[in-house]
């Protein structure tokens, strides 16, 4: 309600990514610790996760030292942060966690 108040509209945080929950086969498949994290299934080239360098197959487990149990939990994180604010995403790409430097964007919705 702030938002829409002070913006006359409600504004929300992107990231440009596909995501789903990580089961026990994919899990396996890229030998991760336990079935916790967002596995990254797309990447929108014009978007901040790929001006990040993150790439699908890219297991997301941490969002600005925040441990990322699943999808719902991320998007409400990705949706509440202000656009043009810098955070740090923990992954796990071919069994190695790295650290990603990410601004996030704004999202743009779409006339009906």
């Amino acid at each position: 309600m702030d938002k829409l108040i002070k913006h006359g509209r409600v504004i929300r945080g992107a990231l440009g990514i596909s995501g789903e929950p990580i089961n026990q086969v994919v899990a396996q498949i890229l030998n991760l610790p336990d079935m916790k994290g967002v596995l990254v299934t797309g990447v929108d080239p014009e978007c901040s996760a790929a001006r990040a360098g993150l790439a699908p197959r890219d297991v997301i487990t941490q969002y600005n030292g925040e441990d990322v149990p699943g999808v719902e939990m991320l998007l409400d994180r990705i949706a509440e942060t202000p656009p043009g604010t810098r955070i740090d995403m923990v992954i796990i790409r071919e069994g190695k966690t790295q650290t990603f430097p990410v601004i996030i964007a704004e999202k743009i919705n779409e006339p009906e």
